[in-house]
């Protein structure tokens, strides 16, 4: 739970809700909300490409 919260605070973005709301739901929803934000909020990193790796 707290490496979620240290997560949303130091993303610039976060999917589908803003960042209050992902730290209201991790803190009140233990454990299913710190599981909720790592499958569905967490924003991912762009794929690499062959072309970024040479």
């Amino acid at each position: 739970m707290i490496l979620c919260l240290i997560d949303i605070t130091l993303k610039p973005r976060v999917r589908h809700f803003p960042t209050l709301v992902w730290v209201l739901l991790v803190v009140l929803l233990i454990p299913l909300g710190a599981v909720l934000y790592l499958i569905v909020g967490r924003e991912r990193g762009a794929a690499l490409r062959d072309e970024d790796i040479r």
